[in-house]
């Protein structure tokens, strides 16, 4: 398992090893009994499953092609797979190409792509020699946090409340500021107007995230908002009806 340091480096946390068909076989079984709940999320009647990093693994066209297969050996129509597309990292067409259903789009720090290299390159010097961490405005980074692309069938929006990944890489994390229920509720209505002309099935949204306090991102009740980020997504879904 691997962690995205705020400088854009890969972060060994526990090494994840590929053992082979058996391993993934044994896998796939632990988790069939969820697969066939009557609660489990489907899409195009398929239990959705999602990959973090679908470049990483040598093997994941292999593994997508036994789980499909074993999933219709034992009764189901198979598993929609989705994989994570990470803003100027992971390229669309290359997971769906791996056999993937389709992928979401964290675009959280797209807002960084935008700026110009001389400005990259100062902030990645304050980082790297003055431990300036990169902050961003949530209201202007918020403005690319979907895009069009997410009205496509293929694709599934994310919304995102806030972030400090500060806790963790500390000089070298990323904050998100100025973030409010108000400014959230503006986000979760635009990403909502996306996904409203797709079938019911692939009208899904991710959330990033629920509870994630070492990473400054989550919606449960806090000191300084209260429910405020809980009664805002209630009130952009009522709105969006």
């Amino acid at each position: 398992n691997k962690s995205w340091g705020g400088d854009g480096t890969n972060k060994l946390l526990i090494e994840q090893k590929y053992l082979g068909e058996a391993d993934y076989i044994e896998h796939f079984n632990a988790l069939l009994p969820a697969f066939k709940d009557h609660r489990y999320i489907l899409v195009d009647g398929k239990p959705l499953f999602t990959i973090y990093a679908p470049l990483e693994s040598p093997d994941i066209a292999f593994i997508i092609k036994l789980w499909n297969r074993l999933a219709v050996e034992n009764g189901l129509k198979g598993i929609y797979f989705v994989g994570r597309k990470y803003a100027g990292r992971y390229d669309k067409q290359q997971i769906l190409d791996l056999g993937f259903d389709a992928v979401y789009n964290e675009s959280m720090l797209t807002i960084h792509d935008r700026y110009s290299k001389f400005k990259k390159l100062i902030l990645l010097l304050k980082a790297k020699f003055f431990g300036s961490v990169r902050v961003y405005d949530y209201e202007k980074a918020s403005r690319y946090f979907s895009s069009d692309e997410d009205t496509q069938l293929d694709s599934i929006p994310i919304i995102i409340p806030n972030w400090d990944h500060t806790p963790r890489s500390r000089d070298m994390g990323t904050i998100l500021i100025n973030s409010t229920p108000t400014l959230f509720k503006k986000h979760v209505k635009r990403v909502l107007s996306l996904i409203q002309n797709k079938p019911k099935e692939h009208q899904l949204v991710f959330l990033k995230s629920w509870n994630e306090w070492g990473e400054g991102n989550y919606m449960e009740p806090d000191l300084e908002f209260g429910h405020g980020y809980l009664n805002a997504f209630k009130e952009a879904l009522d709105e969006s009806k």
